[in-house]
């Protein structure tokens, strides 16, 4: 009579979890809208223009028989590009609805992945959300390897990033064979992601079974079932970056002329150095007294950077590879999850979410609305609006009035030409690939063009940009013919006030277009 109806508390247990979870989704949306309306939205420019050429050239094979990235980047299976433009390329024909669909996607497996590991510190779910607003929006763009947890465009790190904050919060959990899962997810959109945090985990893993805090447990062996094959994909991907010989000294050089904002500690900054120096010894100072497995990976991730500035200081090249800056980026949100949880132990704060986010999207829409700072200039590239820029309209013109074999040569600062214009491109400054063989091309390539030479002691890196523009706008018929007769350029797009002796074939406000006909003297 007085007994409990175990059917009914499963049932109202069951419902209780059920609006939790729903309640947490359209948290998590919220946050990402706002997020959204904070830094913007991106498409067609900057580090996705690689992976929509990509694409471009899978609907058409016929196009891009003479681009000097596409056909390295197509010429054997394995590159680091190759799985994630499969699934970027899914829905080719609606590419800008899929690509702010998956953005989504990535994101919110990503913030998810973020707030489970900030809940395993912080009692309070404001501060939880607090501590992915600093890190996403007050710390963009402060960083000490080039780069961020989360951008505001689609590329391969945010969805290998977004499964690698699982991995970490399994790993964190001891749940290891789905943390092992989370990597094998990673290393399918950017293996450099999973490659590093399969190394933290491993190091970390050690520790723990050498000092005793651990035992290995049979349910574990599971997790081999993922990590031999992720193992074995980043091996090819490494022989196929390493199939060419190239000098150390040269690979050095050339990857600092490209990236020494991801490569060279020296470029990274003072005060993004000052900021992770706070945010490290909070880091360490927390988690040593909390949890002594994020103690290790923290301390295994500062090990790395020192090792490898050492290393390369030696110009080792394997050190090179691994940029292991880049694996800071989770020390930046440790850190800052450490100052916020420290924060909570002395302050809580109850605040409905819902109205927090509701209160925070109407203010950010009226400050958007009324074109006031810091939102007035951020890119809302949703749908077709990308294009309403004159790099689009000039690389439309040469898709229009050229042919398909047409190889166009163009400005270090433009990256949209190739994926708009479907032409060749002799060569371009942003497009890069790792693989030795067109690093050597590629670095001849641009010290044809942009009188970049990765032997000189000059800037580099984005640095280099106004030198080659210099060099570029300084271009005459003579070196033009030269390269008409060496290379087969046929075109060269540039700025209208960069007049030469060829037919002009496109002009706008800001670009004009010359074909490259010399006369039958130039190639006595």
């Amino acid at each position: 009579m007085f007994g409990i109806n175990k059917s009914n508390s499963l049932t109202t247990s069951s419902r209780t979890a059920t609006y939790r979870t729903g309640k947490f989704i359209v948290h998590l949306s919220m946050f990402y809208i706002s997020i959204l309306l904070m830094l913007g939205y991106s498409f067609g420019s900057g580090d996705m223009v690689e992976a929509l050429s990509l694409i471009t050239y899978q609907i058409n094979p016929d196009l891009f028989s003479s681009d000097l990235y596409i056909q390295s980047m197509t010429s054997e299976l394995f590159n680091e590009r190759y799985l994630y433009i499969l699934t970027l390329g899914l829905f080719q024909n609606h590419i800008e609805t899929w690509a702010i669909v998956f953005h989504a996607i990535s994101s919110l497996v990503l913030f998810s992945g973020l707030y489970k590991i900030a809940s395993l510190f912080l009692p309070s779910r404001f501060f939880r959300w607090i501590s992915l607003y600093i890190m996403v929006v007050l710390l963009n763009q402060i960083n000490i390897g080039g780069n961020e947890l989360y951008y505001n465009f689609i590329v391969p790190s945010l969805p290998a990033k977004a499964a690698g904050a699982w991995s970490l919060y399994f790993f964190l959990r001891e749940k290891y064979t789905r943390s092992a899962l989370f990597i094998a997810i990673s290393v399918i959109f950017q293996p450099l992601v999973a490659a590093q945090l399969l190394l933290l985990h491993l190091i970390t893993l050690l520790v723990n079974l050498i000092s005793g805090k651990m035992t290995w447990k049979k349910q574990n062996n599971w997790s081999f079932m993922f990590i031999i094959p992720v193992i074995g994909y980043l091996a090819l991907l490494s022989q196929y970056h390493q199939a060419v010989d190239l000098s150390s000294s040269d690979y050095f050089n050339i990857i600092r002329l490209r990236m020494a904002h991801h490569f060279f500690p020296a470029h990274f900054g003072l005060v993004n150095y000052i900021i992770y120096a706070i945010l490290t010894i909070s880091a360490l100072y927390y988690f040593y007294r909390q949890n002594r497995t994020l103690f290790w990976w923290i301390l295994a991730i500062i090990d790395g950077c020192l090792i490898y500035i050492i290393l390369i200081h030696l110009e080792i090249e394997l050190a090179l590879m691994t940029q292991w800056f880049k694996s800071t980026i989770w020390l930046e949100y440790l850190g800052v999850l450490s100052l916020v949880a420290m924060i909570n132990e002395r302050l809580m704060m109850r605040i409905n979410m819902a109205y927090f986010f509701s209160g925070l999207l109407i203010l950010l829409s009226l400050i958007i609305y009324m074109k006031w700072p810091p939102l007035d200039n951020k890119p809302y590239e949703f749908a077709d609006s990308w294009m309403d820029t004159y790099e689009v309209e000039i690389a439309e013109a040469a898709g229009d009035l050229t042919t398909e074999d047409a190889v166009f040569i163009i400005p270090a600062t433009n990256s949209t030409f190739r994926h708009v214009s479907k032409r060749s491109v002799f060569v371009d400054f942003k497009s890069i690939s790792h693989n030795k063989a067109y690093l050597a091309e590629w670095a001849y390539r641009v010290n044809l063009v942009y009188g970049l030479d990765h032997h000189a002691d000059r800037q580099v890196g984005f640095n280099s940009i106004p030198y080659a523009a210099q060099h570029y706008a300084n271009l005459d018929a003579q070196d033009l013919v030269q390269l008409k007769k060496d290379f087969g350029v046929t075109h060269i797009l540039t700025y209208i006030d960069h007049v030469l002796p060829f037919k002009t074939v496109a002009r706008t406000a800001k670009y004009a277009i010359y074909e490259i006909k010399p006369t039958d003297e130039d190639f006595d």
